[in-house]
């Protein structure tokens, strides 16, 4: 309790609070578009509320009752603007997020100054293998998974400090699986990830017999307080594997489903990832590397705290990114070969771990540094670099480099020209236009744009997004969507409106929203198909109603 009475405590409270809002004020000056994942989360809402909406059974499979997230999206949503609740959100995950990890760092006796200047400067975002990212600062890492990560700051902290105190472990472990709901694919993979690193910790240190024994009653703690999620898991995995569909597909056609829907969970499309995470490490790894070299120079052992955190950080590091590459490629080798069942889906997220043991890591060093070279100087300027270092200086580096690639989203929106219109009245004026064009719940659309359902409520034929509620129902289900997925698209590209015409007849669909550049529009036009139209977009009309 002295701990919190402490008046230096109290102003590292008001430290990261002070840094909150000023998230909140660099948000307002960056792009505010809702996020795909957003739009989903705002979707399975309205799915939940009203039985009645366009594709309610297609789209049931994007039910997120399991997760904490959506709740709270959906009380705030109802009460408040768009901007003014994910305003709120950003405010409380960078507080909690940063001064979490100062809570794990000081859990671990690192003085308050290493602890504050590690916890700032992984609290900025940085991406990770899998199309996900760790640290959150900005709307863009504004989502349902932000929301676990002071969990696995403290949960880090603890699992360290009962191995090296020789603690029991399944209490640790009974409260992470409670906190499982917060978000499961997190908290499950992290958790996992304990489980490997204390068995190979308790065999280290306590012999085979006394890993295993510990490593099983962790197993069955967690198992008891993520009880009920998991029972929801195992009912709604037997239940999609018990849809009657006529539609067969071979191992080899899941696999390119696969593929095609999830690039980001496979090779090669996540070694293009580590570009940037190398980029991003390097300072980090060069510090690390440097201080263990000048410690062996001048004859200077670490403390046999820091041996032991060095130990677990570079287990967590190993095996974040071991099973972040070897789970998903193996997974899709053995369906493609073998016809096996996918069932471990985004396990490329895993790698993002990978970061919280280099910056456990980084904590070790800087503490070294700090304690036996003493220059203040080069401390601040390495805690500036580790700051700069960050995807947000990786990508205004890129922009002020002039390369085309830099993530919109960290750029002031005032220095960037044709940015995308805003979400909410972008589709406040599309919905009316369809509105005029009279299309109703009860119509049949042809649009790869998802974004329609949840701001229009349309239903569509198909689009890329629900292919996850494919996804959860195993194979078939997955190529049958890969296939009239693909076939859709091969149409809105086609240049002949016949195409369209015969693909508008085969599914009987009323409608088509295509956009004014497509080389279809003018055929169209001719034949008095189209009737409806903006700068952007054709509404186009195929039969009578």
């Amino acid at each position: 309790m002295k701990f919190f009475i402490n008046k230096k405590e109290v102003l590292v409270v008001i430290l990261f609070l002070i840094i909150a809002l000023f998230s909140i004020a660099l948000a307002t000056q960056l792009p505010k578009g809702l996020s795909g994942d957003e739009v989903v989360v705002l979707l399975s809402d309205k799915l939940r509320n009203n039985t009645d909406f366009p594709d309610a059974n297609l789209l049931s499979s994007l039910s997120f009752d399991s997760y904490l997230y959506p709740r709270i999206i959906s009380f705030l949503s109802a009460n408040f603007s768009a901007e003014t609740y994910r305003s709120f959100l950003l405010f409380i995950y960078v507080f909690f997020t940063g001064y979490c990890s100062y809570l794990a760092l000081r859990i671990l006796k690192f003085s308050r100054a290493t602890a504050i200047a590690v916890a700032v400067i992984a609290l900025m975002p940085r991406v990770s293998p899998g199309a996900t990212f760790f640290g959150v600062f900005t709307h863009y890492e504004n989502l349902g998974r932000s929301m676990s990560s002071p969990i696995i700051w403290l949960l880090a902290a603890y699992n360290i400090k009962f191995l090296s105190e020789r603690k029991n472990l399944y209490w640790l472990f009974f409260v992470a699986g409670l906190l499982v709901y917060i978000h499961p694919v997190t908290m499950i993979f992290f958790s996992a990830l304990l489980f490997i690193i204390s068995f190979f910790w308790l065999f280290k240190d306590r012999g085979f017999k006394t890993a295993i024994l510990n490593t099983l009653k962790s197993v069955v703690a967690f198992a008891l307080g993520a009880f009920f999620l998991l029972k929801e898991i195992i009912t709604t995995t037997a239940s999609s594997l018990e849809d009657i569909t006529v539609y067969s597909a071979s191992g080899f056609e899941y696999a390119q489903a696969l593929l095609y829907r999830m690039p980001w969970d496979f090779l090669p499309e996540t070694i293009l990832w580590l570009r940037q995470v190398a980029v991003i490490s390097f300072v980090f790894i060069l510090f690390i590397l440097s201080v263990i070299f000048l410690a062996k120079k001048k004859k200077i052992s670490f403390s046999v705290e820091s041996k032991k955190i060095f130990y677990w950080s570079g287990l967590l590091m190993f095996f974040s990114v071991l099973f972040s590459y070897f789970l998903p490629n193996i997974q899709l080798y053995l369906v493609r070969h073998f016809d096996f069942p996918f069932i471990i889906q985004q396990s490329s997220r895993i790698f993002k771990f990978y970061y919280l043991g280099l910056f456990l890591a980084l904590a070790v060093s800087v503490e070294f540094f700090r304690k036996y070279f003493k220059n203040r100087l080069l401390f601040t300027f390495i805690v500036i670099i580790g700051i700069v270092s960050s995807s947000i200086g990786f990508e205004w580096v890129q922009y002020l480099l002039g390369s085309g690639n830099y993530q919109s989203e960290y750029i002031f929106s005032s220095w960037q020209e044709n940015l995308p219109e805003n979400k909410a009245d972008r589709y406040q004026r599309i919905c009316q236009q369809l509105k005029d064009a009279g299309i109703d719940q009860g119509d049949l659309v042809i649009s790869s744009d998802f974004d329609l359902r949840y701001f229009c409520q349309v239903r569509l034929f198909v689009t890329y997004e629900e292919g996850s509620t494919y996804l959860m129902r195993g194979k078939e289900p997955l190529v049958y969507w890969y296939n009239i997925f693909l076939r859709q698209a091969e149409v809105l590209d086609s240049k002949q409106a016949n195409d369209l015409i015969d693909f508008a007849n085969n599914i009987s669909a009323q409608y088509a929203v295509l956009p004014t550049d497509s080389e279809m529009v003018p055929e169209l036009e001719a034949g008095g198909l189209v009737v409806g139209k903006s700068d952007d977009l054709r509404i186009i009309k195929f039969v009578n109603k």
